[in-house]
């Protein structure tokens, strides 16, 4: 069941740390106190990569979502993120005090969390290069860290023993939770309900409900410290790994499924591979690195997902009473419009309530408005419908109801219409399938869209019964587009949240343009955001050349077009340096006379006639811009030497841009 897939030597001291790539489940990085960050495949006895450049030993790594970046922490307190394509450092980050122990990944966006010995929590922007929020409470250092699926809320745990829950869009801490008598050793976010698993060196592993902030249930001390823990893929299984054993443990009520006796000495990291059919571990003794491989299909629940006919269903957490509290149940199903949210959350699972009421639903329906924590759970009903699009990107495998099998999950058209009402649903988890394509065509009992991109619920109505012809026009609405547009969506929600994004800061910058706001609004807009992207957008779209741009618009774009011109990709360069040729043939006349009559008046060969002329009381502000705008042009010059000497369009551009720069500014 369990068995060692690899062990092998992976610093030349001891390791500190290690993870698991959870995209493949293929790679894994380790940091140690040799200062260095490897970088491994599993399977292979010799590193792919080995990353150095710390000054101190590494005491925390993680990949990205991609597996492209990891991040790594030192006992310095710096922070290096490492190009992994490039096998160099992409940005090096200082602020903690002390040792930096804990690091992990935001799901959406350029954002990580870090957590220190100096006891602060920083999350900082990979964009923007620094620190962007710190989060001040636990008395010792902050030991893991877990964020939310919808990334709305991120959970520190200290070794001082208390987890900390922190609202990131309010800048604040939600609730504490204190019952741990040790410091925390494991955290972990339900991938779909407002549930976190907490283990301690205490030996105890806590379940919390984080809409109550109520314990849910303890499970039963484990014999060894509990070192990591998590859920499964679908929810259904929370997993702890102990000294020697692993754990399958359930809730309501609280059961243990199985436990496994597995040697290993320090559990490092727990990760499931695609499909949740292994679970791969690694542990760490001194310098040595062991690599277990645990089939999942042996262990309960996991077991009975093999029989279709026998198969577990997910411990779901039944809705309260519409009339108990205006939140509503686990699932979103009301005719108001939802409240703004990830516009990655473009699905909504269908939910019937239970029909004996659980102790979580008693206790819901107890509570009322009074409660003084009712603003943080209004929140709580802004992130149901980005969780509920989880189960729908994890792939699952339940089989859908026979009315729709004529048909592809991807056919909205078809699906929704001869989807029964949501009270003909059970709480197995086969859902209709609501299309989140852009372009997806729904008929009338389509979920509508609102404004802020989430999908509402359809209002109950009668099955409808359909001729055999209407179905499969129906069905024949289904293009190819829609099929394309969902599988490069589909397990990509990060990138389309960045697109989203990148949409709605153009669309800003559009309407500014429109109202003929360039230098007051659209200019200052774009310095803001510190987008690449948004700045190529725009440069592209021929702003530059149409719009009134004067010499103080020359002094926001230039350093735009500077980070242009480090762009990896060709056109993007290409198109900096064709903007900056434009603005130097339109401008350098100007700054070249305005610097010389300058230069003129400090070498005293100008001279005032009296008062008789006018005086340009502009003069000076005028000199100081162009000055300004010669530096900023003269900055240019460094990239440019290193762009001329490639091949094609690239360098001929570059030696041009040259000569015209030396031509109108003598640079």
């Amino acid at each position: 069941m369990a068995a060692k897939l690899q062990e092998f030597v992976a610093h030349g001291s001891a390791v500190n740390c290690l993870q698991f790539g959870r995209k493949s489940g293929a790679v894994m990085v380790t940091g140690g106190e040799d200062k260095k960050v490897n970088v491994w495949a599993i399977g292979r006895p010799n590193a792919i990569l080995s990353l150095t450049g710390h000054t101190s030993s590494v005491e925390c790594v993680t990949f990205d979502s991609n597996e492209s970046t990891v991040i790594a922490g030192s006992a310095g307190g710096t922070l290096k993120l490492w190009d992994l394509e490039q096998a160099k450092v992409a940005r090096t980050l200082t602020g903690h005090r002390s040792n930096c122990i804990s690091v992990q990944w935001h799901p959406y966006g350029e954002f990580f969390a870090s957590g220190s010995v100096d006891t602060n929590l920083k999350i900082w922007d990979i964009r923007r290069k620094s620190c962007i929020q710190t989060y001040k409470g636990h008395t010792r250092g902050v030991r893991q860290i877990a964020f939310s699926p919808d990334g709305r809320w991120v959970v520190s745990g200290g070794d001082d023993g208390v987890v900390k829950l922190w609202d990131l869009t309010a800048g604040r801490l939600v609730h504490e939770f204190a019952p741990h008598s040790a410091p925390i050793s494991g955290l972990a976010m339900h991938p779909t309900e407002f549930l976190m698993a907490s283990a301690s060196v205490d030996r105890t592993l806590r379940l919390w409900d984080l809409e109550s902030f109520e314990q849910v249930c303890c499970m039963p001390p484990d014999s060894g410290q509990i070192r990591r823990v998590m859920f499964s893929e679908d929810g259904s299984a929370l997993l702890s790994g102990a000294e020697e054993s692993l754990r399958v443990w359930g809730w309501e009520p609280v059961r243990c499924y199985e436990q496994t006796d597995v040697r290993w000495s320090r559990l490092a990291d727990l990760c499931t591979s695609p499909g949740q059919q292994k679970l791969l571990a690694g542990s760490v003794r001194e310098a040595i690195v062991s690599v277990w491989n645990i089939d999942l299909t042996a262990i309960q629940p996991f077991a009975s997902a093999t029989h279709p006919a026998e198969q577990r269903q997910p411990p779901v957490r039944s809705p309260r009473p519409a009339a108990a509290s205006p939140m509503g149940g686990r699932r979103v199903q009301s005719d108001a419009t939802p409240p703004p949210a990830q516009r990655t959350a473009q699905t909504q699972r269908l939910d019937a309530p239970e029909p004996a009421a659980t102790p979580a639903q008693k206790r819901d329906a107890s509570r009322g408005m009074g409660n003084p924590d009712e603003a943080v759970r209004q929140q709580i009903a802004q992130c149901r419908a980005q969780l509920a699009q989880r189960r729908a990107s994890q792939g699952q495998g339940a089989t859908a109801p026979s009315h729709l099998s004529h048909c592809p999950t991807s056919c909205a058209s078809a699906s929704i219409a001869e989807a029964p009402p949501p009270e003909a649903f059970s709480a197995s988890g086969n859902h209709a399938s609501v299309g989140t394509s852009m372009t997806d065509t729904l008929d009338g009992r389509a979920p509508a869209v609102n404004p802020d991109g989430l999908l509402t619920a359809p209002p109950p109505s009668k099955p409808q019964h359909r001729a055999p012809a209407e179905a499969k026009r129906g069905a024949d609405m289904c293009g190819d587009d829609h099929d394309i547009l969902r599988l490069l969506t589909h397990g990509n929600e990060r990138q389309e949240a960045c697109l989203h994004s990148r949409l709605d800061a153009l669309r800003t910058l559009h309407t500014f343009w429109q109202a003929g706001q360039v230098k007051q609004q659209m200019l200052q807009r774009l310095q803001q955001l510190e987008d690449p992207s948004v700045t190529y957008d725009v440069v592209a779209a021929g702003i530059i050349k149409g719009a009134s741009i004067d010499l103080e618009c020359v002094l926001v774009l230039l350093p735009l077009l500077m980070s242009l011109l480090d762009s990896t990709y060709e056109d993007v360069v290409l198109t900096a340096m064709r903007a900056v040729s434009h603005l130097s043939l339109s401008f350098g006349p100007l700054i070249k006379n305005t610097r010389g009559v300058a230069q003129d008046m400090l070498g005293g060969e100008y001279r005032l006639s009296g008062m008789s002329e006018p005086v340009d009381l502009n003069a000076e502000a005028r000199r100081q811009r162009c000055q300004a705008a010669y530096e900023h042009f003269s900055g240019l010059i460094p990239r440019l030497k290193r762009i001329a000497p490639a091949r094609g369009s690239l360098g001929s551009t570059a030696k041009d841009l040259l000569a015209t720069l030396s031509a109108q500014l003598d640079l």
